[in-house]
């Protein structure tokens, strides 16, 4: 491991993410949400308590040609895995990112945070023009019923790229299907064409189901996680 790997990841803070299919029968584990598999986000009122994370390092897929595609065709690649599909968004795909959000909130147990003063139509759009911002949507037929948002990290120690994913969920009526996996090989094939070293993907302690499916992508690392709140401002 690299000596600077624990505290890269230890500043992203961010959430820990909460994927919603790993094709296994787990429980879920939170009581508060009938919704949610996976543990709790940060408390946000205690910003001073520090979380016990476990995080995992997950490979890009080097067998794939490297090549990177052009903008324009990448975000119209759509692979089929069964009976879904998966697509990454892109500018003008401002309605199926409004529903990812909604399949987040449901998911999440946060329908404030998704549902609460959505972003504009232009912010949106600005937001998925970026290519270091990666947002992949499961679709079933035309509806979207899971999702990841990655955001892509250059680094000063090195010519390379890191990718962390921020969220990840599955509508729990299309749970156990292998959704989560196909989103994150996904995210993998998106990595090698941007030439990135590593993806980072955090979950909480007790999060048996989260973490069996990390660990079968990746490597399994020890971490706190801390909020720090900005100046004048409580988290």
């Amino acid at each position: 491991m690299r000596s600077d790997s624990n505290s890269t990841r230890s500043r992203l803070g961010g959430r820990s993410v909460h994927c919603r299919d790993d094709g296994q029968t787990h429980e879920p584990t939170r009581s508060h949400s009938a919704h949610r598999h996976f543990s709790p986000h940060v408390n946000r009122q205690s910003p001073q308590t520090a979380l016990n994370l476990v995080s995992c390092k997950i490979a890009r897929a080097c067998a794939r040609p490297s090549a990177e595609l052009p903008w324009n065709m990448e975000i119209c690649l759509i692979m089929s895995y069964e009976s879904f599909s998966i697509r990454r968004l892109g500018p003008a795909d401002i309605p199926l990112m409004r529903e990812l959000n909604a399949v987040f909130g449901e998911a999440f147990g946060e329908r404030d945070t998704y549902d609460v003063e959505p972003p504009s139509d232009l912010y949106l759009e600005e937001l998925l023009a970026k290519q270091q911002v990666v947002v992949i949507v499961a679709l079933v037929g035309i509806t979207v019923v899971g999702g990841l948002v990655a955001y892509e990290f250059d680094k000063f120690e090195k010519v390379r790229r890191e990718i962390y994913i921020y969220d990840l969920a599955v509508d729990a009526r299309h749970r156990r299907r292998h959704i989560a996996t196909a989103l994150i090989q996904r995210l993998r094939e998106i990595a090698t064409q941007r030439n990135a070293w590593v993806i980072y993907v955090q979950a909480d302690y007790g999060d048996g189901a989260a973490i069996a499916l990390y660990e079968k992508l990746g490597t399994r690392e020890e971490v706190l996680h801390f909020d720090i709140a900005p100046v004048d401002r409580e988290l």
